[in-house]
């Protein structure tokens, strides 16, 4: 089941953190790819991104600050991974490939967990398999079973595209 939460920090909170993340002091870094294990032709398939946690590993000085408040809003066992995905505007709503952002083992599947939180409105989106995209909407998460296939639409409305993307394994 997908759920989307809209306003899902306070307006503080949200605030804040875009704050951090969009400021010229917050670090990015260039990524060759959208999509790690799935291979592409597409050339346009890059971005940067942040990695904050990676296979359970805090990788980054910034984890407390900006995942601990969604962690306390989500309901979480342990988490896998956290990232910053920061976009550039190409002139063209490129598409990455269809993909599923981690493996767990058996026991875990039916509790994995993907969410997508989106710090600014664009019409850049989120498609899932089999379901209708969704739009890049400031401050909302979407929440699904990590099992689902899914990819990012590129924005072309806006120079920027910040998202947050989490894997774990719900309680």
């Amino acid at each position: 089941m997908i759920k989307i939460k809209k306003n899902f920090l306070s307006s503080k909170d949200y605030k804040d953190l875009f704050k951090i993340i969009s400021g010229n002091q917050f670090p990015y870094y260039a990524m060759p790819y959208q999509t790690k294990h799935t291979k592409t032709k597409n050339k346009q398939e890059h971005l940067l991104q942040h990695i904050l946690m990676s296979g359970e590993q805090i990788n980054s000085d910034w984890f407390r600050k900006i995942v601990i408040p969604f962690a306390l809003e989500l309901k979480l066992e342990k988490m896998i991974y956290a990232r910053l995905n920061l976009t550039i505007n190409q002139n063209k709503a490129h598409a990455s490939s269809w993909h599923t952002d981690f493996k767990v083992t058996k026991e875990e599947k039916s509790r994995a967990v993907t969410a997508i939180y989106y710090f600014n409105t664009c019409n850049g989106a989120t498609e899932i398999k089999g379901h209708k995209k969704i739009k890049s909407l400031k401050n909302q998460m979407i929440i699904f079973p990590s099992k689902l296939p899914h990819r990012a639409i590129q924005q072309t409305d806006t120079t920027f595209r910040w998202v947050l993307n989490f894997g774990y394994i719900s309680r």
